[in-house]
């Protein structure tokens, strides 16, 4: 015997027509829809007797339209809504984007498809994208538990994808408002190319709270990509663990621009002119291919992980800083405070640091730096203790000298301004 499951939408549509087979003298014409402007829910329906109800089950007919004294009359409903349009109830999507109507003739009641319903996740049956602009976040109910304004939350496992710019700069105190809560796990923000504009943008903050993208529960696995998020009074993105941020311009933030949690990913990301850290990863994270220019701390912070492909320049503090067992390859850090730092049981290779007005690489014991080129540097071109072993390293005009190794294990082929590195 060959078992099947019908979809939720499949059926809501089977439900639907079961309830509108009905004798003539029952509710008729029922019709539901979201306003796409507000996301308030209204219902019409003909040939209505008296005290009419509505429910999102046909067992549990129950709930009053909020306007009621004003939308039925002569028999018809017309744009009632079911709740205050004032609250998010009124947003509030049913479970299976169908409701119920019935009077108090004793029919059958009359169901009806919300048009433009968006679902929750778990009853949708497959993929489905939320649209976000600023009529949407103005108005609340994109989520079950999005209240209208911001921040935007998103309660909901699922696709979020921007339709225009979310813009804060004309609200009253604009450097302390949050545009976007992730309070779920399994959410994907798709910015469209689109940006989140924080207060700062234009009038500049010396401090403030608000964040582009934020957590507010312990969400895993987010994801965010291809847009802008510029000019927040606070951190830029700012998720769990597991999350993803790639092809995203942070940009004019006045703390710092992406932290994330452990086993992260940044990716293909250009971060510049935030008054903090510039990107920030937990344990067992990979950052690759982004360009972190002039913030006012470290360029990449990481432990545990890959740092792979950036370009880092013009930082405050610590172009590239990384944690122990740590992997930092083909990066090139320019002009920082110092070049590359590395913690216990590392591997730098391939990379370029100069013109750095420290140190251009610094590790420590139990580490390799290998084929480097640590060149114009205010410091040594080479740092490290005991346990160090470097080879085919490039270490030229640095201010210091080329190395302050100690007694670091040199494997040869190491290139220094007199020839050969001793």
């Amino acid at each position: 015997m060959i078992g099947f499951k019908l979809s939720p939408i499949v059926l809501a549509i089977s439900v639907v027509l079961a309830f509108t087979a009905t004798p003539a003298e029952a509710i008729q014409s029922c019709k539901a829809k979201v306003n796409r402007k507000t996301g308030v829910i209204t219902a019409s329906a003909s040939q209505v007797g008296a005290t009419p109800h509505w429910g999102a089950e046909p067992n549990t007919i129950d709930a009053e339209f909020f306007n009621e004294s004003t939308c039925f009359a002569k028999g018809k409903l017309s744009g009632c809504t079911l709740a205050d349009p004032a609250t998010p109830a009124a947003r509030l999507t049913p479970s299976l984007c169908v409701i119920f109507i019935e009077d108090a003739s004793g029919q059958l009641p009359c169901a009806a498809i919300v048009e433009g319903c968006r679902a929750s996740p778990e009853d949708r049956g497959g993929d489905f994208v939320i649209q976000i602009d600023m009529d949407r976040a103005l108005a609340g109910g994109v989520t079950r538990q999005d209240t209208p304004g911001f921040p935007v939350t998103l309660s909901d496992p699922g696709t979020y994808r921007l339709s225009g710019n979310l813009d804060v700069t004309a609200f009253p105190s604009p450097e302390h408002i949050s545009v976007i809560e992730v309070a779920a796990s399994d959410v994907t923000i798709d910015l469209a190319g689109f940006s989140i504009l924080g207060g700062c943008y234009y009038i500049g903050c010396p401090t403030g709270t608000g964040r582009g993208i934020y957590r507010s529960t312990s969400d895993a696995r987010t994801r965010v990509f291809g847009g802008t998020v510029t000019g927040m009074g606070g951190t830029g993105i700012e998720l769990g663990q597991g999350a993803i941020v790639r092809d995203v311009i942070v940009h004019r933030g006045y703390g710092d621009a992406i932290t994330l949690g452990a086993h992260g990913s940044v990716s293909d990301c250009i971060v510049s002119l935030n008054s903090g850290q510039g990107i920030s990863v937990g344990a067992g994270a990979s950052i690759e291919g982004n360009v972190v220019i002039k913030n006012g701390s470290f360029g990449i912070g990481l432990d545990r992980g890959a740092v792979r492909g950036n370009v880092v320049s013009e930082n405050a503090g610590t172009g590239i800083s990384c944690g122990e067992e740590c992997v930092a390859e083909r990066n090139y850090s320019y002009a920082n405070s110092t070049g590359l730092r590395m913690q216990t049981k590392g591997l730098a290779r391939h990379n370029v640091a100069a013109n750095n007005e420290g140190n251009g690489i610094e590790s420590n014991r139990d580490s390799l730096v290998v084929g480097n080129v640590s060149a114009g540097n205010g410091g040594y071109g080479l740092v490290g203790p005991l346990g160090l072993a470097y080879s085919e390293n490039l270490l030229l005009k640095n201010a210091s000298g080329p190395t302050d190794a100690g007694l670091a294990v040199q494997l040869g082929g190491n290139a220094c301004p007199a020839g050969l590195c001793p």
